[in-house]
């Protein structure tokens, strides 16, 4: 009998097999994750980690019967990414196949750098440049009433491709690419002269213009192809429905067998 207190202390109760594996899952957490933030204790934690400028938290639950079910792992703030549901629910291929002996803290390192490498796509992610760029309303900048005729016209060089500059000319200014792909496949509109570049436009209704475009050889092009897989899809349903009687042939042999086998 002890009566001073020095005597030997009670045994610590012993740990079951599922709260052992629990303790170990629950460790190789803290282990590989140093920024493992404890919200309750043996339940509840977060990991944070970066992504470019983003943060985000692995939320991490685990049930009262866990490592026998795997941890419900969730994202915040969500982001769209293949392994991320419309909850922000966290669904890798490491835990559908999760069991006891699975080790989380590999996994969860896992999941991170896959994120890392493959960042989730924030809601901003989807904006258009025009709503998501400061100043590009045009509400941002103060307006000024300018009485008319007080701005000068912009003095534009006589030599620039591209442009006419007759006042209430309609051909104000081609795109460049757009009057490459014309010359391209128009050739002879490069040698035509503003004028008749104009006419052709104010006689859109007439046959004028319907004839210069049927003639170019882009169109010609067009058509002998056009005539060519015509008269290709002709052979084939032909040769298609050459080949109906013996199809039909071969079907009653076939249905013959079948209802021989069928009595036998």
């Amino acid at each position: 009998m002890w009566l001073f207190g020095g005597g030997k202390k009670p045994d610590e109760p012993q740990l079951t097999p599922h709260q052992a594996q629990r303790q170990k899952q629950i460790d190789s957490i803290r282990q590989q994750h140093s920024k493992l933030i404890e919200v309750v204790r043996d339940e509840s934690y977060k990991i944070p980690f970066n992504v470019g400028a983003q943060t985000f938290f692995l939320d991490i639950k685990l049930s009262s019967i866990f490592p026998r079910d795997p941890p419900s792992l969730k994202l915040t703030p969500r982001g769209t990414h293949a392994w991320v549901d419309s909850s922000g629910n966290i669904n890798s291929p490491k835990l559908t196949t999760f069991n006891m002996h699975s080790d989380l803290g590999k996994i969860l390192t896992e999941i991170i750098e896959e994120f890392q490498r493959n960042p989730p796509l924030m809601p901003r992610d989807f904006t258009s440049p025009a709503e998501s760029t400061p100043g590009a309303s045009s509400s941002v900048y103060p307006s000024f009433n300018l009485p008319a005729g007080s701005v000068p016209p912009i003095p534009i060089r006589s030599d620039s491709p591209g442009t006419t500059f007759a006042p209430g000319n309609r051909i104000k200014s081609i795109a460049q690419p757009l009057w490459s792909s014309v010359s391209d496949n128009f050739p002879e509109v490069n040698t035509m002269s503003n004028d008749e570049l104009q006419a052709l436009l104010d006689n859109s209704e007439d046959q004028a213009l319907v004839d210069k475009i049927t003639s170019a050889p882009v169109i010609a092009s067009l058509r002998d192809e056009v005539k060519r897989l015509t008269e290709l899809n002709h052979s084939i349903a032909t040769e298609n429905l050459a080949r109906k009687p013996f199809l039909e042939q071969k079907k009653a042999a076939v249905l013959d067998k079948v209802c021989l086998v069928i009595r036998t």
